[in-house]
């Protein structure tokens, strides 16, 4: 197998504090492993490490690339999608736009087809401005924006987090089809039925460091 994302002796700081300790992972191309651990375990500093929001030690490589040798700009045009914990869009942007400012060379004919295959109630929404949208249409916008653009490595932190049932269900099947066996998924998330259902094997934090791997 093809390792696409190593991790090892990975520390996640904010200043002097260490958010994540001695963490190591290794994931293969087209498989999904999960992050998960109680509030506060390190599951959201891990993500922020790897796509350069905080400070971090250790060894961390994407394609046999060292991770600091990618510039921001190429990590948000589709070599790593991230999906934050608040979902965010841009308030004062409709959906359509937000959709326009992805960093793809796809159509935004291509793209608003796309997430409106897999987001379909989100048609009628599309002149709204993201504030204006529902907590709910908000997160199907945020989830859109993050796949359409087929990262090699896809990081989403909590979710499922404040997703309807149905929508959870919808996000889990998405997630299935869409991934490719040319990229790998990092899902931090607290919600064990959402990474058993979709990943390979669970990492657990515990005061931001490993206090077990599980293999579902």
């Amino acid at each position: 197998m093809i390792s696409i994302l190593i991790l090892r002796h990975v520390d996640v700081k904010y200043g002097d504090f260490s958010a994540v300790k001695d963490f190591s992972m290794e994931t293969q191309l087209g498989e999904a492993v999960g992050i998960t651990g109680k509030n506060g375990a390190g599951k959201t500093s891990l993500l922020r490490g790897i796509v350069g929001l905080a400070e971090t030690t250790g060894e961390l490589f994407l394609h046999d690339r060292n991770l600091s040798d990618y510039s921001q700009r190429s990590l948000a045009s589709g070599v790593v999608g991230y999906l934050p914990q608040e979902k965010r869009v841009f308030s004062n942007l409709t959906a359509l736009e937000n959709l326009k400012i992805i960093p793809t060379n796809k159509l935004l004919a291509t793209v608003k087809e796309r997430v409106l295959s897999w987001f379909p109630e989100l048609e009628n929404h599309l002149d709204q401005r993201g504030a204006s949208l529902s907590g709910g249409e908000q997160a199907m916008l945020a989830l859109g924006r993050a796949l359409v653009t087929e990262p090699d490595l896809l990081l989403l932190d909590e979710p499922t987090e404040g997703l309807m049932p149905e929508l959870e269900r919808r996000l889990l099947s998405v997630l299935k089809e869409e991934r490719s066996a040319e990229a790998c998924i990092v899902i931090a998330e607290q919600n064990l039925d959402f990474l058993e259902g979709l990943c390979s094997k669970a990492y657990y934090l515990e005061q931001g460091r490993t206090a077990e791997t599980k293999e579902f």
